[in-house]
């Protein structure tokens, strides 16, 4: 990726955070902490993502597991099947 792109893992994370005035640099120390605004941001973020990406959400709910239509055999299907390998065993 071309530098000075939106790409992730660049590096300059903390710099557009920073920029964009939601985190400030501690005087003296290599230490961020975050603006009201980025509080702010911050909590908008989390609630979404709480609301409507969370898989568990109810509004989301999981996909049903997959079945296989052959297992397990049903209870009618296995009695008929007994009685039908019963019937044809020799005697």
């Amino acid at each position: 990726m071309a530098r000075g792109s939106l790409g992730y893992g660049d590096g300059d994370d903390l710099a557009r955070l920073r920029l964009n005035r939601l985190i400030r640099r501690r005087q003296g120390t290599n230490t961020y902490d975050l603006t009201p605004d980025g509080q702010r941001v911050a909590t908008f973020y989390t609630k979404v993502h709480d609301r409507l990406l969370s898989p568990s959400s109810p509004t989301n709910p999981p996909p049903p597991p997959k079945s296989d239509k052959h297992w397990p055999p049903s209870t009618a299907t296995s009695a008929a099947a007994s009685t039908t390998n019963a019937s044809q065993r020799p005697a």
